[in-house]
């Protein structure tokens, strides 16, 4: 279950399952780590999942709704039908059993699946319909910032910038902790700088990039949200130094997922700025199995940057292989729509 992919608290967890008086707590125990510190480790929780099955506590119904949830978590990075699957039981089973918090995360994992796959309508649903639950519930333990937050992402997605402006200013009427806020502010700034209010995007996320107590993720999001808005601005310059720094950030302190794409985008920069030297040092680095696995539209962003600095120095056959890895893992996880690009590519080597 030990994977060098993050830090994790094994010993706390092993910890709370060794001090468990019974089942019924370690199955607490395993949903609470799994949510937790397991959620970007598959192995971890497939592991788990196994764990519970051998347990047998006082409600079979609430192990069976924990044992789905953790199969969705697990199936997230590599199987579609697999993760919306075993989510969608999930959320039912655990609504049933008047699971608040846990029934809130399913509907969050839930939408977020359909969101994640371009199905914007039923993931506004999900995620409206979770908020109507949260306050028929009077559930305060989970924060509803989440669900702002993901119908702030979708409406961003499908160009209406000002219904996701209006879901991100809520979010911050109700958030004091300094980190928290500039994660939304660095998305609130970009859904203005989709607007091409570029001046007030640059203001409201500057203060964030002067402060020193963000953690590395966000301190990374910060900077790599004004290196987008600086050069969609026109100020190319200083957006490739920001996002170098977000890069740095990100790698040296391994951020999940947020690494690679970061390291992705800073090399195809560098590419469209004819820095060829430097491109090739990303290039390097991202062959490392450390970037073997991930979500899989990074993935293809990876091979398909693979695939133009290869075609730069005249590799034809690294350009396909490279493209047909790209195409390969688009259809598998149905996101072709992502391979325009990758075609294009193609079709001149």
């Amino acid at each position: 279950m030990a994977q060098l992919r993050q830090p994790v608290d094994f010993e706390g967890f092993r910890s709370a399952l060794a001090d468990a008086q019974s089942d019924d707590e370690k199955l607490e125990s395993y949903i609470s780590f799994s949510f937790t510190e397991f959620r970007n480790i598959p192995d971890s929780l497939f592991k788990i999942a196994q764990e519970v099955e051998a347990l047998e506590p006082e409600s079979l119904s609430k192990k069976e709704a924990y044992q789905n949830f953790i199969l969705a978590f697990a199936w997230r990075q590599s199987n579609r039908d697999s993760s919306h699957y075993y989510a969608e039981r999930a959320s039912g089973q655990l609504k049933e059993l008047n699971n608040h918090v846990n029934y809130l995360r399913s509907q969050n994992l839930l939408g977020s699946e359909y969101a994640r796959y371009g199905n914007t309508l039923d993931a506004e649903a999900v995620f409206v319909q979770a908020l109507e639950y949260q306050s028929e519930n009077d559930v305060t333990e989970y924060p509803e910032h989440f669900f702002y937050g993901n119908l702030g992402n979708i409406y961003s997605r499908v160009g209406a910038y000002d219904l996701a402006i209006e879901m991100y200013s809520r979010i911050l009427e109700k958030t004091d902790r300094t980190s928290d806020r500039c994660n939304i502010q660095a998305t609130l700034a970009s859904n203005l700088a989709k607007i091409e209010d570029y001046e007030e995007a640059i203001k409201r996320l500057t203060p964030c990039i002067d402060e020193e107590t963000l953690i590395p993720p966000i301190a990374s999001i910060v900077r790599s949200n004004m290196s987008r808005i600086l050069v969609d601005s026109g100020d190319i310059d200083s957006g490739l130094e920001y996002l170098e720094q977000a890069a740095a950030i990100s790698y040296q302190n391994r951020v999940p997922n947020m690494e690679l794409a970061h390291q992705v985008r800073l090399g195809r920069l560098y590419i469209e700025q004819d820095m060829l030297d430097e491109a090739e040092e990303i290039e390097i680095r991202i062959l490392d199995d450390r970037f073997r696995s991930g979500p899989p539209n990074i993935l293809i962003d990876k091979h398909l940057f693979l695939a133009e600095i290869s075609s730069l120095r005249g590799d034809y056959d690294d350009v396909l292989a490279h493209s047909n890895r790209a195409i390969a893992l688009a259809r598998q996880m149905k996101m072709t729509h992502l391979l325009k690009d990758v075609y294009s590519l193609r079709s001149r080597a």
